[in-house]
């Protein structure tokens, strides 16, 4: 007991271990003079909260991507708004078509509207329109529907028909006496 007791145990150093210590130098004011205001407002304890504007527009990145988002929103409306005003010509008429779906009846509404000025057809128009069909058997053909109108000379005249067809994308073809005109149409 007595050899043991009195000699203290070995430290062990390790190859990392340095035989100095580290000195730190750390200067808070040093650090606060380079931060910007928000974090100097912060440590001050003058903690003000950005308006809305200042939240949307405060970085260059919240402004490109406000500026997105409202560029989005603009052609989608925009996209709306030429689909339903803006039509094909046809005998001089604007025609606009669309196709909407009612309690699982999907009906076609066709707008003739005459020019402003000028001349425009009047007469019988005839109409087909063809269901798209995604995955066609070999041999299928796509059913046609076919319907005749009568455009009148009145500035704006609606014409209606009800669709034998299931489907959501159809080929309409308009045709006339002297022309014919087909779109693609996406029940809305």
């Amino acid at each position: 007991m007595t050899d043991e007791a009195e000699t203290p145990p070995e430290k062990k150093v390790s190859k990392y271990e340095h035989s100095q210590d580290l000195v730190y130098h750390y200067s808070r004011e040093h650090r606060l003079e380079r931060a910007s205001p928000a974090v100097r407002s912060f440590n001050d304890g003058n903690i003000t909260r950005p308006g809305l504007i200042k939240a949307l527009l405060g970085s260059r990145g919240n402004v490109l991507l406000f500026v997105t988002i409202v560029v989005f929103v603009v052609f989608g409306f925009a996209n709306r708004y030429i689909d339903r005003v803006m039509g094909i010509k046809l005998g001089g008429n604007t025609i606009t078509v669309t196709i909407v779906k009612e309690e699982g009846i999907s009906i076609l509404e066709m707008t003739k509207t005459l020019p402003k000025s000028g001349e425009a057809y009047i007469g019988e128009v005839d109409i087909a329109i063809s269901p798209i069909i995604s995955n066609p058997a070999e041999g299928e053909l796509s059913p046609v529907f076919s319907h005749r109108f009568f455009f009148r000379p009145v500035e704006s005249e609606t014409f209606t028909v009800s669709l034998p067809f299931e489907e959501n994308d159809f080929i309409v073809l308009i045709i006339t006496e002297a022309e014919q005109k087909s779109m693609r149409i996406r029940v809305r």
